[in-house]
């Protein structure tokens, strides 16, 4: 389904948080608590939603294109993104069936991957999703306000401020350090904290080591109000096959796990050792599953790497986001002309050249200037010149070509998206990974949510 306009305003809303403990103390995002209180109002439209308009000259290729739009779009919408719900939904039930008997932990931390949480946590919820990850606390307030019942774990060190945020909201907390467990038991009192013991295997960012993890269990276990939820480590090269430190840390964890002789519920495996069969999943005894594989970019429809994607043909996940830009002016430019900032580029012989509304300011990232192409009018054409901080320029070739002649102000393309250029042709020329493209969505793009399960509603806003 796609979106032919964003013109028609149905209505604005503005959308309040719930008021969180109105006190000073410093909490993991840097903030004092009392930043939880209803916070600037988000702007959210309804727009009509109709078949494409696909443009008869631009052949068969232009299946995979955004559609082209009235010249008469004053909405403001010069850059939007799509989320497929749909796609959503799919990658979620393929995750279940390829983790059975465990269970997925969503990962739904910097606002879902960019792919907005409190439209995507419900979603996932509805699919049977029980269990949550967010790296900050005030991530999983918004869950909470979002409608999420299920477990939360914040994944991130605790600072002081944090612990009565866990409480009110009912999150659990990662025990990160000897410190972090001494003060959640002289804290629990009163409260009701359920807590997760961060195993440091080998990582080397966060966690306890193998050596402390006995002396903290016996400390929560005998403070009243905590509960301990789980164990578990984070593997930093999973993604890499056959990495011989992947093997270090499961082997170093499963010890600890065999030295505890404890029967706590346990999670280790991220989405690299999922794809890659490295993890406890793949070694597992039959009576000695984990209780979760926490997975984010899975669930998205994206692997670590591209070529993980291409790797795993057992289990076709579907990129559930695409970035578009409408062309908002149109030139054509003589030889020896040349364009954007440093005059990085210049015209080797008359070209048409179409400005798009995006810029890095909306997270297209200037890294892939000279080296990006989009998707317009069925065609893959170059971004030419700097990229700049809310426009971007495309070689449309020479002016009389059937390109040029066809774009106008008001046509959208695709900067990335399932059709391509996707998000790892983005994340090659930026020379980064796929994870930061989407992450790097600026919060100023509205998103566009459209899922085939309820067609006739599509819901655009700043997530």
């Amino acid at each position: 389904m796609w979106l032919d306009s964003c013109a028609v305003c149905v209505s604005i809303f503005t959308e309040s948080r719930l008021s969180g403990q109105d006190r000073a103390e410093p909490s993991a995002d840097g903030i004092p608590i009392r930043s939880l209180q209803p916070q600037n109002e988000s702007l959210a439209f309804v727009i009509s939603a109709s078949p494409p308009h696909i443009d008869p000259q631009a052949g068969p290729s232009s299946a995979g294109a955004a559609p082209r739009t009235s010249n008469k779009d004053e909405s403001g919408c010069s850059v939007y993104a799509e989320v497929d719900l749909s796609a959503i939904r799919h990658n979620v039930l393929a995750l279940q069936k390829r983790v059975a008997p465990a269970g997925l932990m969503a990962v739904v931390k910097a606002d879902a991957y960019g792919h907005g949480a409190a439209r995507v946590a419900p979603v996932l919820q509805d699919e049977g999703i029980e269990a949550f990850a967010v790296a900050r606390p005030r991530e999983g307030v918004e869950l909470r306000e979002a409608g999420i019942t299920g477990r939360i774990l914040v994944l991130g060190a605790p600072l002081p401020g944090d612990l009565s945020i866990c409480d009110s909201y009912d999150l659990d907390i990662t025990v990160s350090s000897a410190d972090v467990a001494s003060r959640i038991a002289d804290s629990a009192r009163g409260a009701r904290l359920h807590v997760h013991l961060k195993v440091d295997t080998g990582m080397s960012r966060l966690g306890l080591a193998p050596g402390e993890v006995a002396e903290a269990v016996d400390r929560l276990r005998r403070a009243p109000g905590v509960t301990i939820e789980g164990l578990w480590t984070h593997f930093a090269t999973a993604d890499e096959p056959g990495h011989a430190l992947t093997e270090t840390q499961r082997t170093r964890f499963e010890a600890l796990r065999r030295d505890l002789g404890l029967s706590l519920s346990f999670h280790t495996d991220n989405t690299g050792a999922l794809l890659t069969d490295s993890g406890t999943l793949a070694h597992r005894a039959a009576s000695d599953a984990p209780a979760y594989i926490r997975t984010g970019i899975a669930l998205y429809g994206l692997a670590p790497t591209h070529a993980l994607s291409e790797a795993d043909a057992s289990m076709t996940l579907r990129p559930a986001l695409a970035l578009h830009a409408r062309v908002t002016h149109v030139r054509t430019v003589d030889a020896g002309t040349s364009v954007s900032y440093g005059a990085t580029w210049t015209a080797d012989r008359p070209t048409r050249l179409a400005t798009l509304g995006a810029g890095y300011g909306d997270g297209y990232p200037r890294l892939v200037s000279g080296r990006a192409h989009v998707r317009i009018g069925g065609e893959l054409r170059p971004v030419v010149g700097t990229i700049c901080m809310d426009m971007c320029m495309v070689d449309l070739g020479p002016p009389d070509g059937p390109l040029a002649r066809r774009i106008e102000v008001g046509d959208a393309a695709t900067l990335f998206g399932p059709g391509g250029p996707t998000a790892y042709d983005i994340a090659r020329w930026a020379d980064t990974i796929p994870y930061e493209i989407c992450c790097n969505l600026s919060r100023r793009v509205p998103r566009a949510y459209v899922d085939a399960e309820t067609p006739n509603e599509t819901a655009m806003g700043r997530s």
